[in-house]
């Protein structure tokens, strides 16, 4: 097979996985699915896309080696027998018979919604499943590998092709691929609205690199998170985004998905209806009173703190927070938001 474009696509996630790195297709996949597995593997290693690719038949069957790599796993519970073996406990789909606790007409994501489209597609992380068991431990040890599991799912093939095109192209590390028009049948109390979900965070934002430091990709904000902030700021986002940063010197992580917050990697980024920085200010204070100065059309904040320091920034109809553990945490907030600012 030709190598396509895709190649070029290999994004900091991926990057950032490194070499141990196997993608996970069901043997009774669909055509739709196998080809969206061959794109992830010609962005890891274009020149060997083969040496990339294990069938969830062979991961069952050896255990051990599946829990020492970072997996990707593509498909639904029907077509990867990975995921009907090791089933999230953040989503299930309407046809799973396990934890049938309440019924589901489609994919339905904790934080999200229940969602009929077909189309609808999942990205998620989560400690490789297989180093979990295999090792009886939910944390690393010096003797248990560190290892990760992406899952790439959907409503069907189509919305497994929609969750791979999202972590290549869009570099989101986990939510919901949807268009707003495919907003979920019902919303819980914890579900998020379905405009907010659809939203991309700005490219620009994306492209902010401090130091060594640079955007891995973000996460989705769940109905939680929206529905706290929507309360504490009395009016509705407009959208918002976890930008995950990446410094070199930090260990491999991905303890954070769409429903847990890693605030020591993530800077919260925010689209207001209107002019944001009433709202930074609202929300800076619950942790200490800032100060603030002007820089252009940027307005920085800075809350000093025993242990550590948050800063926010505004411009325009944006704003951002975050308390990063680095000494460069200043200069990451200013690269994102003077990357969206009017």
């Amino acid at each position: 097979m030709a190598l396509l474009a895709d190649s070029v696509l290999a994004t900091p996630l991926l990057e950032w996985l490194g070499t141990p790195t196997r993608v996970v297709v069901g043997e009774g996949s669909s055509p739709v699915e196998r080809e969206a597995a061959l794109r992830l593997c010609r962005a890891l290693d274009p020149l060997a896309p083969s040496v990339r690719l294990i069938t969830d038949a062979w991961a069952l069957a050896h255990p051990s080696e599946a829990s020492a790599v970072h997996l990707i796993v593509v498909g639904t519970t029907a077509s990867n027998r990975v995921l009907r073996r090791h089933p999230s406990p953040w989503w299930r789909v309407g046809s799973d018979e396990v934890r049938a606790a309440f019924p589901v007409r489609g994919l339905y994501v904790f934080g999200a919604g229940d969602f009929e489209s077909p189309r609808v597609g999942l990205v998620e992380p989560r400690r490789n499943p297989f180093a979990v068991c295999l090792h009886d431990a939910t944390e690393p040890t010096p003797d248990t590998p560190l290892t990760w599991m992406i899952t790439c799912t959907g409503g069907s093939p189509e919305g497994v092709d929609r969750a791979v095109r999202a972590l290549l192209e869009e570099r989101m590390i986990s939510g919901v691929v949807l268009d707003p028009a495919e907003a979920p049948r019902s919303r819980g109390p914890f579900d998020a609205d379905a405009e907010v979900l659809a939203s991309m965070p700005p490219a620009s934002a994306m492209r902010a690199r401090v130091e060594g430091l640079r955007v891995l990709g973000w996460h989705q904000a769940d109905g939680l998170l929206l529905g706290a902030l929507q309360k504490r700021l009395g009016s509705r986002p407009r959208a918002l985004w976890r930008i995950v940063l990446r410094d070199p010197a930090a260990p491999h992580t991905l303890r954070a998905n769409l429903h847990r917050r890693n605030t020591r990697d993530e800077v919260l980024l925010v689209e207001m209806p209107k002019e944001a920085i009433g709202a930074a200010r609202r929300l800076i204070r619950d942790v200490g009173e800032p100060r603030e100065k002007q820089e252009g059309n940027v307005t920085f904040l800075e809350v000093r703190r025993a242990d550590d320091t948050v800063y926010a920034a505004a411009a325009g109809r944006f704003w951002a927070i975050e308390s990063l553990q680095t000494p460069h945490a200043r200069g990451v907030l200013e690269a994102i938001i003077r990357g969206v600012a009017p």
